[in-house]
């Protein structure tokens, strides 16, 4: 392995809306029902909620993102197993 691969930072992959709903086999309808809107919606996330951020500066269209860990920490909290994947 090259030695500048070991050199980058490690980034969280941010999933999208369409990307998530094809990982939970729903319509993108139903997503937006369990998803909690970082900065739209207000108070504590609830347990049952997934997180999500926008990515596009203020001023843009929203870009609603998960973040990998928030998508696995929330199929975990609903019984799901989630194996850990290769890292470099």
């Amino acid at each position: 392995m090259p030695k500048h691969f070991a050199r980058l930072p490690k980034k969280q992959f941010l999933y999208t809306l369409d990307q998530v709903a094809f990982i939970l086999e729903i319509k993108q309808e139903r997503l937006h029902a369990i998803l909690w809107y970082h900065g739209r919606n207000v108070g504590i996330k609830p347990h049952d909620k997934l997180f999500c951020t926008n990515i596009m500066p203020e001023g843009e269209p929203p870009e609603w993102r998960v973040p990998e860990n928030s998508l696995k920490f929330w199929l975990r909290s609903k019984g799901v197993r989630v194996a850990r994947r290769g890292e470099i």
